[in-house]
């Protein structure tokens, strides 16, 4: 897990703290194996169903900036999203 930044909403004065997970192909297929279609927060967003699981979306400058520019997401993901893309290879993720 690594800090990306902490942000403040200015209409809540909430602050918000912009995390990333990084885990290997396998271990993501493993940790989310269980997870149903959607819970509380809403649609779980997967890149294609695979056996009696998921598999997550891959990240690739298209799906990575098309989710941060997409109007209905919140700035805290935007940011997280944008934060993640910019540190990427950093982030051991190229």
């Amino acid at each position: 897990m690594r800090f990306l930044g902490l942000g403040l909403d200015p209409l809540t004065w909430k602050p918000e703290i912009c995390l990333v997970c990084v885990w290997d192909a396998a271990a993501f297929d493993e940790i989310f194996a269980g997870m149903g279609e959607h819970n509380e927060e809403g649609v779980l967003v997967v890149g294609a169903r695979a056996g009696d699981g998921y598999r997550g979306v891959p990240f690739t400058a298209e799906n990575v900036l098309g989710y941060a520019g997409h109007p209905t997401t919140l700035p805290a993901g935007r940011a997280c999203l944008t934060l993640a893309w910019r540190w990427r290879h950093e982030l051991g993720l190229v």
